[in-house]
């Protein structure tokens, strides 16, 4: 050991010239964190046919408290994966919450189904997006119209 070495002192930076590891999860990292449209699809298909099962299981009652717990974490499911995707689309992970509200949530499933990987940037759809909005407004007006 060196004299240099002896009255370092331990707080001061190092002299290696490594660089850190890139985080993946940085927000400043190209493309865009969170879940694509086919995740967030197969999650929500996930949730219904969850919510599906846990109904017929129960024969058909809502009562119990372990079924309130166990619906309320799917809703805390759908709500997170709604999240990452309007992260994904570079919209705030927050209008998540707008799925409370009757009329928006809508809006926000419709455009979580539609919208491309960074659409608050470029606002533009892919052909898939059209395809899928089309279908997906079709639905909903059909179910608005059967109900």
């Amino acid at each position: 050991m060196s004299n240099e070495d002896l009255f370092r002192s331990p707080y001061s930076p190092s002299e290696s010239t490594d660089e850190l590891p890139v985080d993946p999860y940085a927000a400043n990292m190209p493309g865009y964190p969170g879940i694509g449209r086919g995740f967030y699809f197969l999650s929500v298909i996930g949730v219904f046919l969850s919510l599906v099962f846990l109904y017929l299981v129960n024969d058909g009652t809502w009562g119990t408290p372990v079924l309130i717990g166990m619906v309320l974490f799917l809703v805390a499911v759908n709500i997170a994966a709604t999240a990452f995707r309007l992260i994904n689309q570079g919209s705030s992970g927050w209008l998540a919450l707008l799925a409370a509200v009757p009329i928006a949530n809508l809006y926000i499933w419709l455009r979580c189904l539609v919208c491309p990987e960074g659409y608050a940037e470029h606002r533009t759809l892919d052909l898939l997006g059209k395809v899928a909005g089309v279908l997906a407004l079709c639905g909903t007006l059909f179910l608005i119209g059967a109900g």
